[in-house]
């Protein structure tokens, strides 16, 4: 093998090298195989910390210059591990990484058997299913529902004031990053991602109060054709009236006609959820299981 070098992550041209490999892996393996490009575009353009985060905590391999794997401390157990498919006879070295620095828990697609063997190898147990990933192919997709009467679609880029949208998605997420502040920074600085822009940001409105009760945030790559959605809600006073599934129908059509083949939407593994209840009725081709790996 040749060598191999890891460092710390440095600035604008370490960010996209390393989307790069999401895209590339993902073109190779045509199904998931590492953190999909909007989940990294959606950090690095929604922090208030600027790369302070990145800087710390991203640690990028490469060989020969190419970057072949990258690790996110500090996170989702989905995030601590992404590799090129091209380079998994470098996972024990990485491993061996990772556990020196204290990683004790790794996320990695039920399918992906060849990183698995090399986890157990390591003294990892599992698994533990933490997630589900719902793929739905845009050839296929059904005819957008109809709204009920009185609500309509609109874009963020249609309103002239945000704060409806911020105030929606503090109902629907709860905690100190939810403030009205904290959505103002993310929602400006989101658009200067490769990914996303405020004609993708799709709201439902109430069209007697003019308030955003339902959101779907899309974020796009021409490349692999792929549409993301982070984050989906409607607020609680809403929910129950088929608001979300009118809209990712519309939001699903419209990509459709764009030339876009596929739609990710990454959820809990709660299968009970409300959540899934809405995403399984959109009728997933796909169903893709994430499970973690504990260090023993």
């Amino acid at each position: 093998m040749n060598s191999i070098t890891v460092s710390h992550f440095t600035g604008s041209a370490d960010f996209f090298a390393m989307r790069n490999m999401l895209l590339e892996g993902y073109s190779l393996e045509q199904r998931p195989c590492n953190m999909f490009f909007y989940y990294l575009d959606n950090w690095r353009f929604a922090r208030d910390d600027d790369e302070s985060y990145f800087e710390q905590n991203a640690l990028i391999w490469r060989m020969d210059g190419k970057v072949i794997a990258f690790n996110i401390l500090q996170n989702l157990p989905l995030y601590s591990l992404q590799v090129h498919p091209h380079y998994y006879r470098a996972v024990p070295l990485i491993l061996d990484n990772l556990v020196q620095r204290g990683v004790k828990q790794i996320g990695v697609y039920e399918h992906q058997q060849d990183i698995i063997n090399h986890l157990l190898d390591h003294g990892f147990a599992g698994p533990k299913h933490v997630g589900i990933e719902n793929e739905y192919d845009l050839t296929g997709c059904a005819q957008a529902i109809d709204l009920p009467e009185g609500f309509a679609i609109k874009t963020a880029a249609g309103l002239t004031d945000l704060r409806t949208v911020y105030r929606a998605k503090g109902s629907v997420f709860h905690g100190p990053h939810m403030t009205e502040e904290s959505c103002a920074f993310r929602m400006a600085s989101r658009p200067l991602s490769p990914s996303y822009s405020n004609d993708s940001a799709f709201l439902v409105v109430d069209t007697k109060t003019n308030e955003c009760v339902s959101f779907a945030l899309a974020w796009l790559d021409k490349g692999t054709g792929v549409v993301g959605f982070e984050p989906i809600g409607t607020v609680p006073d809403y929910r129950g009236r088929g608001l979300s599934k009118a809209l990712l129908t519309h939001v699903f059509a419209k990509y459709h006609r764009e030339g876009y083949k596929r739609v990710s939407i990454r959820t809990g593994r709660n299968y009970e959820a409300p959540a899934n209840y809405l995403y399984r009725s959109l009728k997933p081709t796909k169903i893709y299981n994430v499970v973690e790996y504990s260090a023993k």
